[in-house]
């Protein structure tokens, strides 16, 4: 699945990996700053990811999911990005980063 190999890459922190699974337009859409903050962040062994509009998922074949990041206050989703797992490969959804209007 497209999604947890997807979230495997990021909690292992290989990034250009899992940069590779996203279709290049949409990549374009993430500043280098994105990039940064998912290298340092804290991953747990066991991946935390949260999947969003199940129905979507159901009608479309796809599943649209959301990082979780752990920080001073636990575990909390990355809402800045969110996923779409189609086929064996990553969309962005949507993203609150300004070059992606």
């Amino acid at each position: 699945m497209a999604a947890e190999r997807f979230i495997m890459h990021i909690h292992k922190h290989r990034i250009e990996e899992a940069k590779s699974m996203i279709d290049p337009v949409d990549l374009e859409k993430l500043p280098p700053e994105y990039w940064e903050r998912i290298a340092n962040a804290q991953f747990p062994e066991d991946p935390k990811w949260g999947i969003s509009y199940t129905a979507g998922t159901l009608l479309f074949s796809t599943i649209a999911f959301w990082l979780l990041i752990q920080d001073e206050n636990g575990w909390q989703r990355d809402s800045s990005v969110n996923y779409s797992a189609v086929g064996n490969s990553i969309i962005i959804r949507s993203t609150d980063f300004p070059s992606a209007q």
